[in-house]
């Protein structure tokens, strides 16, 4: 996972330099093509667009993260693997021909958390400690892999 993860992020850099720059006034409302690089809640990403013209357009993206952590509270520890990777198609309808615009699509996301907690004791009533077993003690978190989009 690590691997493709890399991958996409190298991809995401190389394909955002090789927009060019943007001049103000050098397109019109239609025919825009242009490609970012973005950062927000699903991870850092790579967007492309096309706005055909004046009330239509249309953009594809991909974003991606990962990261571990470990959260101690109470004398446990939960250490939890978090991924996020997610695709995403979207028409845009400008209904003013201008920059504000009403979008619709969808995207397939394999975002997951992963975790196992360590170290975990339950106290009884007499003072005795016990580990509690293993198999009880994992758990995986996944979000919908189709996600409408308005």
């Amino acid at each position: 996972m690590k691997s493709r993860l890399t991958i996409l992020a190298i991809l995401s850099i190389l394909l955002s330099m090789s927009a060019g720059p943007s001049r103000a006034g050098d397109a019109t409302a239609g025919d825009q093509f242009w490609i970012t690089p973005n950062a927000g809640t699903l991870g850092p990403g790579v967007e492309w667009g096309w706005r055909w013209s004046d009330n239509w357009g249309a953009r594809a993206g991909i974003n991606g993260f990962s990261a571990g952590f470990v959260y101690q509270q109470q004398k446990s520890d939960l250490h939890d693997r978090l991924k996020l990777l997610s695709a995403g198609l979207t028409a845009d309808y400008y209904p003013f021909g201008g920059d504000f615009r009403l979008s619709g699509g969808a995207r397939i996301a394999d975002n997951r958390i992963d975790g196992t907690m360590r170290n975990l004791h339950k106290r009884f009533k007499d003072g005795s400690l016990t580990v509690i077993p293993n198999p009880l003690t994992t758990f995986t978190v996944e979000q919908n892999t189709f996600q409408p989009y308005l």
